[in-house]
């Protein structure tokens, strides 16, 4: 892992540095010199790789979040399928999550702000998302926000909203990309879609003969 390799050479970099120091204190108290410069400049690279290592974390603060993972993806090894009973505290996590606290419905919604919701590295939720529900994050996401729009349609709420807001509550953030995902899932666009459904209501409101 790129991010797995970073990381240890800013872990290395911080060791070798701080030896260094200590090594630099331990020879000037033998030899009696000076310490204050010794200290000094044995001190400079320390603060500078101890600076780049804080940094790397706060910029990549998932790199906590995936170490205890680090093993389902484990020399790179492309895993083919997808070990449901060992994951299946992950898969029940994120259907919990998605079902209940509906994080779709924020426009822009991620990848990295899923996984840091779940406690699970990106790449592992990523994996977890093309195995099992067969489907990138994307198109895992338009669904349960296309099928909050059909909701809200078949609720009546066409009656006080447009249609393009209804996507925008569901968590589209145009609507080019909600159309998109509307066919994709129902093979039809949005406007056929509520035809048919105001076709089956009429026909249910005729009179049997």
């Amino acid at each position: 892992m790129t991010w797995l390799k970073k990381f240890t050479i800013a872990i290395t970099f911080t060791i070798l540095t701080f030896l260094i120091f200590v090594i630099g204190v331990i020879y000037s108290l033998s030899t009696k010199q000076y310490i204050n410069d010794i200290v000094f400049y044995s001190s400079i690279p320390v603060a500078i790789s101890l600076f780049y290592l804080s940094s790397y974390l706060i910029i990549n603060s998932n790199v906590f979040l995936g170490l205890p993972y680090i093993e389902y993806n484990k020399n790179n090894i492309k895993v083919e399928f997808l070990d449901k009973v060992k994951y299946e505290a992950e898969i029940e996590a994120i259907e919990n999550l998605i079902i209940y606290e509906k994080p779709y419905l924020k426009q822009g919604f991620s990848i990295n702000e899923l996984s840091l919701k779940l406690g699970l590295p990106a790449k592992l939720v990523s994996f977890l998302i093309n195995s099992h529900f067969d489907k990138n994050f994307n198109d895992f996401i338009n669904s349960y926000r296309v099928s909050y729009v059909v909701d809200s349609i078949k609720a009546g709420n066409l009656n006080n909203y447009t249609l393009y807001a209804l996507a925008t509550q569901a968590g589209f953030s145009n609507k080019t990309s909600f159309v998109n995902a509307f066919k994709k899932l129902h093979n039809t666009t949005p406007s056929q879609f509520i035809t048919n459904i105001e076709s089956e209501i009429t026909e249910n409101r005729q009179p049997i003969s």
